[in-house]
């Protein structure tokens, strides 16, 4: 009878684990389409959380909290990294005005772009190569 009882707990924590596998599998997978969906679109200055909820047909919330428990940190963070990366190339490779560099790295405002590029790079454009204005 006590190998029965072990057995058959050995079947359930098996099913168990199998069931959290899948929902890790799943949000694995998830996040991996929604990172390619990101980085396919993050030039675009419309690009936003909620065109992440309509193309995967799931919550901006839901969204929030898959990027956060994988990356941890959240799609809007990560969407500016990718853009101010981008612009980091940019600045030190052409002679494009900051302005032009904000139109083109996604950001509609250069006024932020260049608040967002100091706070995240902590360098002004005063201190880019050949700076542009």
């Amino acid at each position: 009878l006590g190998l029965r009882v072990t057995n058959q707990r050995i079947i359930i924590y098996s099913e168990i684990l199998k069931a959290e596998n899948a929902k890790y599998m799943s949000l694995a997978s998830t996040f991996s389409d929604i990172t390619a969906f990101i980085l396919e679109n993050y030039l675009n200055p419309d690009f936003s959380v909620s065109m992440l909820s309509e193309k995967f047909g799931i919550s901006e919330v839901h969204i929030r909290r898959i990027f956060k428990s994988a990356a941890k940190t959240s799609p809007i963070k990560y969407i500016n990294y990718l853009r101010l990366e981008k612009a980091k190339n940019l600045l030190s490779e052409s002679s494009l005005k900051v302005s032009e560099i904000a139109v083109q790295v996604g950001f509609s405002d250069s006024f932020y772009f260049s608040r967002l590029f100091k706070k995240e790079t902590r360098v002004c454009r005063e201190e880019t190569p050949s700076s542009r204005v």
